[in-house]
């Protein structure tokens, strides 16, 4: 496999915090790797400073071996990285159909907009549905197929999911997580960021466990969930809260 995403040694500052320090990790072209840790780990720094929406302090960041790690974020989407944020970041009063446009707002994107509108609305038919309508009108989930929507309507080589389901009712999130295992079937790389941490883990190749900005844990996704520790380092797990 050929390596989409190298991390190495990145250290980020927030003010005069260091949230993440001395972090390093990769990800090859076809992977699904989660970054799983509890709230302020400095999982959504690393995912932003990787996206080019906030600088890091040291280390150096490659895509397709090419250092961006000064990049802007416009540079970044152009050459294939799509972020989904954490809050979604859409337009409230454009319609569905026009936020998921802006995805493919790359010049050579536009002409194959009918064919990645039509893949968007196979994965998420209530978009289809919804397409005229408001995105400020739409419930929680919806609005999050659009954030997820308007990142492939670029066709990004490297999708970027930040907390996808912070939020969501459970029936909602199990909806999200089987497209995105449609997504990723089709050969998509993807790099997730979660607190969820089992269902992240689930359903990735490889997993990053951060606490208190570094890496703590890492792996193949299979033996993090039997690792005894990460319940240790995860009160809120479910196998935590049973032992």
């Amino acid at each position: 496999m050929t390596k989409l995403l190298e991390i190495n040694n990145v250290s980020i500052r927030r003010g005069v915090l260091e949230v993440v320090q001395d972090v390093s990790l990769q990800l090859e072209k076809g992977e699904v790797v989660s970054v799983v840790g509890t709230n302020g780990a400095g999982k959504s720094s690393l995912m932003l400073a990787t996206a080019g929406l906030l600088p890091i302090s040291s280390g150096s960041i490659i895509f397709e071996g090419t250092d961006i790690s000064t990049l802007s974020p416009h540079k970044r989407s152009h050459m294939g990285m799509a972020l989904v944020p954490e809050g979604r970041a859409l337009f409230p009063e454009m319609s569905v159909y026009e936020n998921l446009k802006v995805g493919a707002y790359h010049r050579p994107l536009r002409k194959n907009l009918a064919q990645r509108m039509d893949y968007v609305f196979d994965l998420f038919p209530k978009l289809l549905e919804r397409s005229p309508q408001i995105v400020s009108s739409l419930s929680g989930g919806e609005q999050q197929m659009v954030s997820i929507g308007r990142a492939l309507m670029s066709s990004p080589r490297l999708l970027m999911l930040d907390e996808p389901s912070i939020g969501l009712a459970p029936v909602v999130m199990d909806q999200i997580y089987d497209v995105l295992g449609r997504v990723a079937a089709d050969g998509q790389t993807i790099l997730l960021v979660e607190q969820k941490v089992e269902e992240s883990l689930r359903f990735s190749d490889r997993g990053y466990v951060l606490q208190n900005g570094s890496i703590a844990l890492e792996g193949k996704a299979e033996d993090l969930l039997s690792n005894t520790d990460i319940a240790t380092l995860y009160l809120g797990m479910e196998r935590a809260a049973e032992a």
